[in-house]
């Protein structure tokens, strides 16, 4: 897409981020601002990032609505609608159109808007197991709107908000070793999350300031599950993904993928059960 005049500022955090970064930045390319958030980059995502913009910014990493926070609090963004795309995401041409134009028509009713996200796994588009239909806020006026939760931030606004026809595209090229390492990070995430709000006496202070200050955010099938034995969530993850939302039409990679969250689901209630013996003890002592 030629580059036209337009205000939309985008958002992108990065790490490490040298196997997709170029990528990422070629699809938001036409944006009137490009500003990188990076958390202490050891390889050549940096220089690849200054080829394309030189606001670039540092914070050390602590979690994701953290971050996100940060910059939206001090970052001086150049205009007021925000599009946040994370680094292993491509923009299509069709998808940036639209945004262009919904930013234009700056509709005075609208504060953020929904898209979908066309997850690459294996080569292959998942579109059941990765819940393709499952709709993420990426496009926002950013001074008003935060994040809360230590990962997959939940957004918290005022305003009306609107659907994108267009999709982002997640194809992370760093494979597979690195897909399980990161999300063994986010399960420790999500095992805070789950005992703030299911036992949260049983935190620390400074935990309990950086979840979620608003449960009504969360999806009521969220909270539901989370109130499930232990024993029975990682099962019922894998059978809702495989069998209810017919990631078996997904082939071999959507049996891969359903069964690798099985056992990210596993991480995380292991680290509930963990969590729950260790403070326990701690607080009887």
């Amino acid at each position: 897409m030629d580059k036209k005049p337009n205000k939309v500022s985008v958002l992108i955090l990065t790490m490490n981020e040298e196997v997709n970064i170029r990528t990422c930045l070629k699809g938001v390319k036409w944006a009137d601002e490009i500003c990188v958030l990076d958390s202490g980059s050891t390889d050549a995502t940096l220089g690849i990032v200054r080829e394309y913009t030189d606001k670039v910014y540092s914070r050390k990493f602590d979690n994701w609505a953290a971050q996100l926070n940060w910059a939206l609090d001090n970052i001086p963004f150049s205009h007021e609608w925000l599009l946040n795309v994370d680094a292993d995401e491509v923009v299509t041409d069709e998808l940036a159109a639209e945004i262009i134009s919904v930013v234009d028509a700056d509709p005075a009713d609208k504060t953020a808007y929904w898209l979908r996200r066309r997850f690459i796994f294996l080569g292959r588009w998942l579109r059941y197991s990765a819940l393709y239909k499952t709709w993420i806020l990426r496009l926002f006026r950013h001074r008003k709107l935060r994040f809360q939760r230590l990962v997959n931030p939940v957004p918290v606004y005022e305003g009306g908000d609107g659907y994108l026809a267009g999709d982002l595209i997640h194809d992370d090229r760093k494979g597979f070793t690195a897909l399980v390492a990161r999300h063994n990070s986010y399960s420790s995430y999500e095992a805070t999350e789950s005992v703030r709000r299911l036992h949260e006496d049983l935190l620390t202070d400074e935990e309990r300031a950086a979840t979620m200050k608003d449960d009504s955010a969360i999806k009521k099938k969220k909270v539901f599950f989370e109130k499930l034995p232990l024993f029975m969530r990682p099962p019922v993850r894998f059978a809702y993904m495989y069998f209810v939302n017919l990631g078996f039409l997904d082939g071999v990679p959507g049996f891969i993928y359903s069964f690798f969250k099985l056992c990210y689901e596993f991480f995380i209630c292991v680290k509930i059960y963990e969590m729950k013996l260790e403070r326990t003890s701690r607080k009887e002592q």
